[in-house]
C-alpha cells in the first residue's frame, strides 16, 4: 500500500492539469499514489489523465457524472489507500519536495501537518499568501484546534497539507452534498474533522502553489443567509457547536456576519438579525468579542436604529455603485 495518496478533482481545467501532474511527478518523495477524479469534465482533462495512468501505474483515474467538488473529493477519499491523504487541486501546484517535507513531520505523531503556500498569478509571478506561517508551531487537543479554525485564526483550506486518512468519514462529504455545500466546503469539512485530531503542526516551508485566477466565480459571488443556514444545519448535526465555547464563538459568528451583511448591496436590512446582533453586542463576553473581531465601521450608530439603518443603506449605495460598477454579484442560496 502506498504511503500517501494524493486526491485530484478535474473538472474543466485542460489548460493547468498536466503541470499540475508532473508536480507531483517531480516530488523526491516517491511512495504515493495519485487519484484522478474526472468530475465529467467537458474538455480534454479525461483523456489527460488515462495519459497520465497509462505512462505510471501510481496514478489512478476515477471517470464519474458532474456532480461539484465535494462530490469528487469523496470518491477520492473513497478509493484512497494511503496511511495519509493529501488534497490537490487541478489548477494548483506542488512545491519542490512538499511531499516529503510533510510526510517526516506527520510521522512524529501529528493528525495533520500544513506547510506555507505561494499564490501563484496568471503571469506565472508568485507571491506569499497573506496568512503564512511565519514561525513553526503545534496545536493540541480537538477543542482547541476546532476553536483555532473556526475564528479564523489558522487556514481553513484542506489544500496544502497531510493529514491521516482515517480522520475522513463517507458520511461528512454526503452531508456536505445533502445541503449542497459547494462554498466554503474546506472550512466545513476541517470543522467536521477537528474533534478528531490530537495534534496538528504548522511549518514555514513553502510547500504548495495556489493558482489565484481573478475571473473564477468566487470572486464575482457572495453567500445568502440562506446558505449560511444549511451550513449551521450541518455543524449542530454534528455537534460542533455544542460546547459552551463554541456556542458562544458561534453567535460572535452569526452576529458578525448580519453586521456586515447590512452593508452588503445584494441584502440589506433585516430588523429580526438586528435584533440578534443588538442582543449579542449588549452581553459583556461576547459583545466585546464582535467588537474586537469586526471593523468598526459595520457598528458606527449601530445602537440608534434608524441612524444604523439610513447609515447602512447609504453606503450599501455607495459601494455598489462605486466598487461594484453598478452590478450586483451573484448570490449562492
Amino acid at each position: 500500500m502506498p504511503k500517501i495518496s494524493i486526491l485530484v478533482p478535474v473538472y474543466n481545467v485542460e489548460p493547468y492539469l498536466q503541470r499540475c501532474i508532473d508536480s507531483v511527478l517531480a516530488q523526491d518523495f516517491q511512495d504515493w499514489e495519485m487519484i484522478l477524479v474526472d468530475d465529467g469534465s467537458p474538455d480534454r482533462c479525461p483523456e489527460i489523465c488515462d495519459e497520465a495512468a497509462r505512462k505510471d501505474e501510481r496514478i489512478k483515474v476515477v471517470h464519474k457524472e458532474n456532480g461539484g467538488l465535494v462530490s469528487a473529493r469523496r470518491e477520492g477519499v473513497r478509493n484512497a489507500r494511503g496511511e495519509y491523504v493529501m488534497f490537490l487541486d487541478s489548477d494548483d501546484l506542488l512545491a519542490e519536495g512538499a511531499v516529503s517535507i510533510l510526510y517526516r513531520k506527520i510521522i512524529e505523531g501529528y493528525d495533520m501537518v500544513r506547510g506555507n503556500a505561494y499564490r501563484l498569478l496568471p503571469s506565472r509571478e508568485y507571491n506569499p499568501l497573506q496568512n503564512n506561517v511565519l514561525a513553526e508551531y503545534e496545536i493540541e487537543g480537538g477543542e482547541n484546534i476546532l476553536y483555532h479554525l473556526f475564528t479564523g485564526k489558522i487556514p481553513t483550506f484542506v489544500w496544502g497539507a497531510l493529514y491521516r486518512s482515517a480522520l475522513f468519514k463517507d458520511i461528512y462529504y454526503e452531508e456536505l452534498i445533502k445541503e449542497r455545500i459547494s462554498y466554503g466546503e474546506d472550512l466545513m469539512t476541517n470543522l467536521l474533522i477537528a474533534r478528531q485530531m490530537k495534534k496538528v503542526c504548522y511549518l514555514t516551508d513553502f510547500v504548495y502553489y495556489y493558482f489565484y485566477n481573478n475571473t473564477s466565480i468566487t470572486g464575482r459571488s457572495i453567500c445568502s443567509d440562506i446558505y449560511g443556514e444549511r451550513m449551521d444545519r450541518v455543524l449542530m448535526k454534528y455537534g460542533v457547536t455544542d460546547s459552551d465555547m463554541m456556542n458562544r464563538e458561534h453567535r460572535c459568528m452569526k452576529a458578525i456576519a448580519f453586521a456586515h451583511n447590512f452593508f452588503v448591496p445584494e441584502f440589506g436590512w433585516d430588523e429580526n438579525k438586528y435584533r440578534f446582533v443588538i442582543g449579542v453586542l449588549s452581553n459583556e463576553d461576547t459583545g466585546n468579542v464582535v467588537r474586537q473581531r469586526l471593523d468598526s465601521r459595520y457598528l458606527r450608530f449601530v445602537n440608534h436604529e434608524w441612524f444604523y439603518r439610513i447609515y447602512s443603506s447609504i453606503y450599501r449605495f455607495l459601494f455598489k455603485m462605486i466598487k461594484l460598477k453598478g452590478k450586483l454579484r451573484n448570490v449562492i442560496n
